[in-house]
């Protein structure tokens, strides 16, 4: 029995155990249970509050609609509908961003909460949560990157035709020009040519082809001055003045001719005698040296094919800017040169303008004229750009692309790159110096030259930073930061990255370095830039070219009468001295006044004033009494016996 009560209490203790251990592990499972429960509750409070991640979301949001806003304004969308919409929608965003961030580390925030009571401000539907906000932001994100897209497309395009539309029109207008002043180029083994390069600039497809047809002519007239065809003789002019009476005409002039002969003699030997006068102004030569100058100028002149009077006077000029008389002597040899091969140089004037802005804007000595002469010509024979477009982008630009790191060559290569597409020398020079200026965040020299400077860097550090952000491009040569690239240099590194930008990127980068208004040249640069390049190497390729050039512009009907005209007045010298002409002009003057006084004592002309009016009548007729304005300055007096 007391067996049996022993198991029995036994199995009580034991069945006590069993319950007490089922108690622990039911309060163990129960802890377990309310730790899960509370991590739900926290995780699902978290999830609905404002964190750095939500505000992320919708910066990174504002700055996509800003770069929408940009291409559209790139497209020229800025006053359309949907720049509007788009604008209102950055406000709508700005706004949400503005209650989520107000939110930001508050306790308790809501961001759905934010979501609903910013969607009910700005009249949104559909927005119940944080979730279907972002959702309804990027639907309309993407609309407005589509239509951004469509508009920046099409304008490149438009712009891209108008340009092309507008060279080949000008090309046709050069070419029906040309055509005009040189006919027997229709009659010579060009026609061939010309009609083909006609029947293209009439094509349909002819504004795809703009530059390559630009350059189609420049080498028809290269071929054209080659041949001597850009000539006109005597018998051409004649022709057109007078058609079908031109043997009468030839006639008629035949009984003047010694006439003629007389009176030219006399004028050439004013005009030398007027350009010797201005040449002993600003030189201090003895009278051996300028007889010895005189010989040298009519041998200039003559194998230049321009008058005496004319070199003199080019002498005259370049002493005057402290050149000595040696160096004078030889600028008016090159820029006589430069009038003469020069596409598009007009008058000597021109060319010694475009000469003194190149050699003081690089500081060229004298003796680097000759070399800088034969890189214009060179440029101009082969790119599509004039020699009298290079001389007025360089007068405009020099000195700026100077100070900026640049040679002549690389300026005159980037000149025929963008004034290839632009097709205006003002605006192409203008635009050089500005890009100079913009390139070295040069504020205060762009002022004091009146250029805008709206969009350019506040420092060159500025400058360097954003420029290598957007393009990887360095301004700078060094580490440090203390050399400049020169522009040239710049544009090339550029040029080699541009294709590779988006539309915004591009937009953000011509606007650094050449301001608000220089998009469309800094364009015209960057994707014609192989037209630079190729330009570099003709430029190193140029020596004797201008030399050369004017060698077949002797030979022309034309370049042979221009140096008749110079050995005639070399003749009229010898023939008649000025020291004749001074004499008897001096004598006739003396007579006249004496006739004066004869004529207040007696009341009456006395015969002796008829024979003074007769030789004056002469004079008259043979053009030897003149005022500067070459008016006859017969006194009233006279005339009226």
């Amino acid at each position: 029995m007391k067996a049996l009560d022993d198991e029995l209490q036994n199995r009580g203790l034991q069945l006590e155990q069993s319950y007490l251990d089922l108690l622990h592990e039911k309060a163990q499972a129960e802890n377990v249970v309310n730790e899960a429960k509370r991590k739900r509750i926290k995780t699902d409070e978290e999830s609905t509050q404002v964190t750095n991640k939500e505000i992320a979301t919708l910066e990174n949001y504002k700055t996509q609609l800003s770069g929408v806003l940009g291409r559209l304004e790139k497209a020229g969308a800025g006053d359309s509908s949907t720049h509007k919409t788009v604008k209102d929608s950055s406000r709508v965003l700005n706004d949400f961003y503005d209650r989520m961030h107000s939110q930001l580390n508050v306790d308790g925030s809501n961001k759905d909460q934010v979501a609903v009571e910013w969607a009910n401000a700005n009249g949104i539907e559909y927005v119940k949560d944080y979730n279907s906000a972002i959702l309804a932001l990027t639907v309309s994100l993407k609309e407005y990157k589509r239509l951004a897209e469509d508009l920046s497309t099409k304008n490149t395009l438009e712009n891209s035709f108008i340009r092309a539309s507008t060279r080949i029109s000008n090309l046709k207008s050069e070419l029906h020009d040309y055509l005009e002043k040189y006919p027997k180029i229709m009659q010579s083994e060009l026609a061939g040519d010309v009609e083909k390069l006609q029947s293209d600039l009439d094509s349909s497809t002819a504004w795809v082809r703009d530059n390559e047809l630009g350059k189609d002519l420049a080498k028809i007239k290269q071929r054209a001055k080659d041949l001597g065809l850009e000539a006109q003789n005597l018998l051409d002019i004649f022709e057109k003045l007078f058609g079908q009476h031109l043997s009468t005409m030839i006639t008629m002039a035949a009984l003047h001719k010694m006439q003629e002969a007389a009176q030219k003699i006399y004028q050439n030997v004013v005009d030398i005698d007027t350009a010797m006068t201005e040449l002993r102004k600003v030189t201090s030569l003895t009278a051996s040296e300028y007889e010895s100058f005189m010989d040298r100028a009519a041998d200039n002149a003559t194998q230049l094919g321009i008058s005496i009077s004319d070199f003199i006077n080019s002498t005259a000029d370049w002493a005057r800017l402290g050149y000595t008389e040696q160096e004078a002597e030889e600028l008016a040899r090159v820029s006589s040169l430069m009038k003469n091969v020069g596409d598009g140089i007009e008058s000597a004037s021109d060319a010694s303008s475009y000469l003194i802005s190149a050699m003081q804007g690089f500081g060229l000595a004298a003796d680097q004229a000759s070399e800088f002469l034969d890189v214009m010509n060179q440029i101009a024979n082969t790119e599509p750009v004039t020699a009298n477009d290079l001389g007025v982008i360089m007068q405009k630009s020099a000195a700026a692309m100077n100070a900026a790191g640049n040679t002549y060559q690389e300026t005159m290569a980037m000149a025929a790159a963008v004034n290839g597409v632009l097709q205006d020398n003002d605006t192409s020079g203008t635009y050089l110096k500005t890009l100079s200026m913009y390139l070295r965040a040069a504020k205060t020299d762009a002022e004091s030259a009146g250029i805008e400077i709206d969009g350019m860097a506040n420092s060159v550090s500025e400058l360097r930073s954003k420029l290598k952000s957007l393009t990887g491009v360095d301004i700078m040569s060094d580490a440090a930061g203390k050399n400049f690239k020169s522009t040239y240099q710049i544009m090339k590194e550029l040029s080699q990255v541009w294709g590779n930008l988006s539309d915004v990127t591009q937009a953000n980068v011509t606007e650094l370095i050449s301001g608000k208004r220089g998009g469309q040249a800094t364009s015209a640069l960057l994707n014609n830039f192989s037209v630079a390049e190729d330009a570099m190497k003709q430029a190193a390729n140029a020596t004797g070219s201008a030399l050369a050039e004017n060698a077949k512009y002797l030979d022309s009907i034309q370049g042979r009468l221009a140096q008749l005209d110079a050995s005639f007045q070399s003749l009229s010298t010898h023939v008649l001295d000025s020291g004749i002409v001074k004499y008897t002009v001096s004598f006739l003057t003396t007579i006249v006044k004496i006739t004066d006084n004869i004529t207040k004592l007696s009341g009456a002309l006395p015969p002796i004033a008829a024979a003074v009016s007769g030789i004056l009548s002469i004079m008259q007729a043979n053009g030897k009494l003149q005022n500067g304005a070459g008016k006859v300055n017969m006194p009233v007096y006279v005339r009226c016996v």
